[in-house]
Formats: structure tokens, C-alpha cells, sequence
């Protein structure tokens, strides 16, 4: 798993890039990430804002704002606004770990749909194999039987197996899973 955090604090990954990037995922629109950004640069900064001032910069009415601040404050609990020393500034914390839990989710969703289509693809692999031995085409119930051995035995286990039928010539998948079978047993003991 990606740790974002350790990419930002370490200068590998800019977190303004990785914001404008990744608001998608968190259903904002344009309007709110450029809230984001202007209330993080002021705070970076160490520079007091009011709400007229972001506002102003947004080119929006002090409803909109407040509208954009309510969702982003309340309803997505996202951003809070802080006063310290008479200084306003911006907790901005909370984007960035719902965006590394959502981006970090989507890279765990898309490796594991990565590995669905490695197991198709030695799964499809071991048939053709099976098929070149046989020179012929497999019956759709032997490549049930294949796929269940897949699914319960070691890819070596199987294709040695299938070597062994071969080099003593007889293409069977009753032969193959006793020698399947034969193995196991030597093996366990």
C-alpha cells in the first residue's frame, strides 16, 4: 500500500498536485478545491485572512462562501477554520487523509483487479499448454476439471504432471489426476 503521507512530508510528491489530481474522489468541484488552496496558501504563509478576503480572491458572494465553507467544514468535515494569537488559519488536514484512505483504496482496488487478470491469464496459459500437449482443443468439461485443479493445486504440480503423461504418452485428465494424486501422497507422506 502507498503511504501518501511519508510521500509528502518526505518532498517525493506535492500535495497541492496531488489535491488538484485526486478532487474527484472526493465529489468536490472547482469552487471548493480552490477554497482549499487559498485558505492553505494563507495559513502556510502565516497570514491572517477573513472570509471577505477569500471570497474576494474566489470571485464569489459571501453566501457562496459560506456555502462552500459549510460543506467543506460540516457535511464532508474536511476543513476547519481556527483562530489562534488573533491569527486565522486553516486545518486542511483532513482532505488529504480522506484522499490518501480513497486513492489508497482505488490502488487496492486496481491491484487486485490486476491480479483477477494475472490468475485469468495463467489460468488461460495452463489451458493452451494443456491444449498444445494434447494438439487439440479442450472439451469445455476438461477445462472445468483444469480450472478446478488450478484452484486447488500448484501450477508446477500441474504442468509436470502433464509432462509426465506426455512423455509417456497417454493424454488423458483421468492419468494426469492420478498422477496428481500419486504425487501428493509422496509428497505428504
Amino acid at each position: 500500500m502507498v503511504n501518501f503521507e511519508y510521500l509528502f512530508k518526505n518532498g517525493l510528491l506535492n500535495k497541492k498536485d496531488f489535491l488538484l489530481d485526486n478532487f474527484s474522489l472526493l465529489n468536490l468541484d472547482a469552487k471548493a478545491v480552490m477554497f482549499i488552496l487559498l485558505v492553505e496558501r494563507y495559513s502556510e504563509q502565516r497570514m491572517s485572512f477573513s472570509s471577505k478576503s477569500i471570497a474576494e480572491k474566489m470571485k464569489v458572494s459571501m453566501s457562496e462562501f459560506n456555502d462552500i465553507y459549510k460543506e467543506l467544514s460540516n457535511a464532508k468535515k474536511l476543513v476547519s477554520i481556527n483562530v489562534d494569537n488573533g491569527l486565522t488559519y486553516a486545518n486542511t488536514d483532513n482532505v488529504y487523509y480522506k484522499l490518501f484512505e480513497l486513492k489508497s483504496q482505488e490502488l487496492f482496488n486496481i491491484e487486485r483487479s490486476q491480479i483477477k487478470i494475472d490468475e485469468s491469464e495463467r489460468q488461460k496459459n495452463i489451458i493452451h499448454t494443456f491444449e498444445e500437449s494434447f494438439g487439440r482443443k479442450l472439451k469445455p468439461m476438461e477445462i472445468e476439471i483444469i480450472k478446478d485443479w488450478i484452484d486447488n493445486f500448484n501450477e508446477e504440480l500441474i504442468l509436470d504432471s502433464l509432462k509426465k503423461a506426455v512423455m509417456m504418452n497417454i493424454l488423458n485428465l483421468s492419468y494426469i489426476q492420478g498422477i496428481i494424486t500419486s504425487t501428493l501422497e509422496v509428497l505428504n507422506g
